[in-house]
């Protein structure tokens, strides 16, 4: 059975222990279940909170959905349930640099079971800027999985003003499950900070034809448009962001929080790169000529970036 709500908007105004103050947007909700289940839009608690509107959660500012009931209560069931809002910033100077996730399991009975939060992040754009797995763990305390950098905590590459959120909760008892095997899920927390977008750091420069393979910018070398720029992690193994180089041949990759980060940059197909490091920082290439690749850049958060 499918079953799907809307919830409307919401403004949340900063407190003394918030992490900032946001407005939340288009927050809908889908359930699809199986079999023996707890609907979450069924679930009493949920109607209580406000006339049925998220509440808040501090120290964080975020969303708040408590006192409700979802998951599958016998073998061979399961049930979906598919969060989706947009937050943005009510500053324009400010930026969400951090999320923060929690999820209450409350019952956990026999074995077979899964429950599973997984947490998606788009930017504007609608590009996946992160997503953090939560797995149940065998003591009905959930285990976190996924690159974070703490317990139920995750920080994006960068600042941003506005995101879309999904948050999807699976639970299930596997057919072959004793009988009375269960598992439920009763609160879901989303919590956000931001920062001054005036604190954060960036990464840009440009990309230019150099006419004599010298290796340096020299006086009339022109940039080229439209290159392809990646800033990726360190080991080149996810990639951040991706931008292309304006008509001048500059790119900038801004609000950045502090990491160590590498610059790639796709060759376009009638061009070659030319030798690294001939020069001064001011006017030599930093990408490899083999690979494309900068070295690692650390970035701290700067004081007063311009």
């Amino acid at each position: 059975m499918t079953k799907s709500a809307t919830f409307g908007d919401r403004l949340n105004v900063s407190s003394v222990n918030s992490g900032g103050s946001f407005n939340f947007t288009g927050i809908t909700v889908t359930e699809d279940g199986v079999g023996s289940y707890n609907s979450f839009l069924d679930s009493p608690g949920l109607t209580l909170a406000s006339g049925g509107i998220p509440t808040f959660l501090s120290p964080y500012a975020g969303l708040r959905w408590s006192s409700f009931g979802s998951g599958a209560l016998a073998p061979g069931s399961s049930t979906t349930v598919t969060f989706n809002y947009n937050v943005t910033t009510t500053d324009a100077a400010k930026g969400i640099n951090e999320l923060q996730q929690s999820f209450t399991v409350d019952t956990q009975i026999g074995s077979g079971l899964t429950m599973q939060a997984v947490e998606t992040i788009y930017d504007q754009d609608n590009n996946v800027v992160g997503r953090i797995t939560v797995n149940l763990g065998a003591t009905g305390v959930p285990n976190v999985g996924g690159v974070l950098p703490g317990a139920n905590d995750f920080q994006p590459v960068a600042a941003y003003s506005s995101l879309r959120v999904e948050v999807t909760l699976t639970a299930s008892v596997a057919a072959d499950a004793p009988v009375g095997s269960a598992v439920n899920i009763s609160i879901l927390n989303n919590g956000f900070r931001q920062t001054t977008l005036a604190t954060q750091a960036k990464i840009g420069d440009f990309v230019w034809a150099d006419a004599n393979n010298n290796g340096v910018q020299d006086s009339g070398e022109a940039g080229i448009a439209g290159v392809t720029v990646k800033l990726t992690n360190a080991s080149g193994s996810q990639t951040y962001m991706t931008t292309t180089t304006d008509s001048t041949g500059k790119y900038e990759f801004a609000n950045l929080n502090a990491g160590n980060y590498v610059v790639e940059f796709v060759k376009p197909s009638d061009y070659v790169f030319t030798g690294a490091g001939q020069g001064t920082t001011t006017n030599d290439s930093d990408a490899n000529a083999t690979t494309g690749r900068s070295g690692v850049i650390t970035l701290a958060a700067c004081l007063a970036c311009p």
